[in-house]
């Protein structure tokens, strides 16, 4: 789903794609949006917001709410749901929001205070307070958020990725426990400072494969 006035071929055609598969595409600029094609991957630049307290989002809006997000970003909702429809596969797009039929990891690329860039799954920077270890790793779902009276709502709320279940974000959590709001905390490492640059990775997976 995309924002309202906006078609799946609008945004391909303002991003100058004519079709994501053709080997000659090397990566896609999408207002901001880094897409990679052949790796099924999408980037996203952002920064640290908060490095401890509860958390109901891996990633907002700097509009959105930032007061529980763990990153936020100047990337809009509907240019990150328009790079994903570009990958997943038309068959697994849902007709009814489930986040177990797209599956989507994410990752942290960033540099420690050495100069060394390093990678790690989201899941390991959000702690379940109640079992006092972190996030089970897994893939993330897609929701597509709707469109209501001609406003895409994630893009409305600034919601791109979500902890807690929230099925008007982008991408979700489809770990059973995402009913519960209170118990997701940041468990960030110590030289991580909130302000600081990063990357967000979101890997689709491919038809018939696990991340």
């Amino acid at each position: 789903m995309l924002a309202a006035g906006n078609t799946e071929q609008e945004y391909k055609s303002e991003a100058k794609v004519k079709n994501v598969t053709d080997e000659k595409i090397e990566l896609i600029n999408l207002f901001g949006v880094q897409v990679d094609p052949k790796e099924r991957k999408i980037m996203i630049p952002a920064k640290v917001n908060m490095t401890q307290g509860l958390v109901e989002y891996v990633l907002v809006h700097d509009t959105g709410k930032t007061h529980e997000s763990l990153f936020k970003t100047s990337i809009k909702a509907e240019h990150l749901n328009a790079a994903l429809l570009l990958l997943l596969p038309k068959k697994r797009l849902p007709s009814v929001r489930s986040l177990h039929e797209n599956q989507i990891g994410i990752q942290i690329r960033y540099e420690d205070p050495g100069g060394n860039v390093k990678v790690v799954n989201v899941d390991r920077w959000i702690k379940n307070s109640l079992l006092e270890k972190p996030m089970k790793p897994g893939p993330w779902g897609y929701l597509g958020s709707r469109v209501e009276e001609n406003v895409f709502i994630a893009s409305r709320d600034g919601s791109l990725v979500a902890v807690r279940e929230d099925s008007d974000a982008v991408v979700g959590n489809p770990r059973p426990e995402s009913s519960q709001d209170d118990i997701w905390e940041a468990n960030m490492p110590k030289d991580i400072q909130v302000g600081q640059n990063l990357t967000l990775m979101l890997t689709v997976r491919p038809l018939g494969k696990d991340l």
